[in-house]
């Protein structure tokens, strides 16, 4: 990730800006900055409005985008060293996510020793923030995360 740019953007106020940057940077968008940046200023106004009282704007969490971005970089090539965890692991992912997302999850089901997978067919990785008719992202991935904690 471009981490000088994204930072100027934060601090220019422009959000929206700062998480194309984000996005580029780790490819998961090959539509062009100039399109992706009125559709994400439009998403993230209407987001607004449909906000619960508990809920937290994807505005807010923009900035903690960069964190992301340091940890990948800081794990890239220990893979292995998560052979040995004893823990109990649940991984959940979206066959409609990008694809470097799928394998990272494949490389962790085939490394982790005790580990529980849950591919979701028709999800993508944004599926715990959707909820639409026939979709139901958020209510069947806290019924599968209560059910794997209810057994642990």
């Amino acid at each position: 990730m471009q981490y000088k740019r994204f930072h100027l953007e934060l601090a220019e106020g422009k959000p929206a800006s700062a998480l194309i940057t984000f996005i580029k940077g780790d490819n998961l968008s090959r539509l062009p900055r100039w399109l992706l940046l009125p559709l994400l200023k439009w998403y993230l106004q209407k987001e607004k409005q449909t906000l619960g009282p508990n809920d937290v704007p994807m505005e807010a969490l923009i900035p903690t985008q960069r964190f992301d971005g340091l940890l990948v970089k800081e794990m890239d090539g220990s893979l292995e060293s998560f052979a040995g965890m004893r823990a109990d692991v649940f991984l959940l992912g979206g066959a409609k996510s990008p694809a470097f997302l799928r394998d990272v999850l494949d490389a962790l089901n085939h490394t982790l020793p005790h580990v529980k997978r849950i591919e979701y067919p028709d999800f993508d990785h944004s599926a715990p923030n959707q909820s639409r008719p026939n979709h139901k992202g958020p209510e069947r991935i806290a019924g599968d995360l209560r059910a794997f904690f209810s057994q642990s």
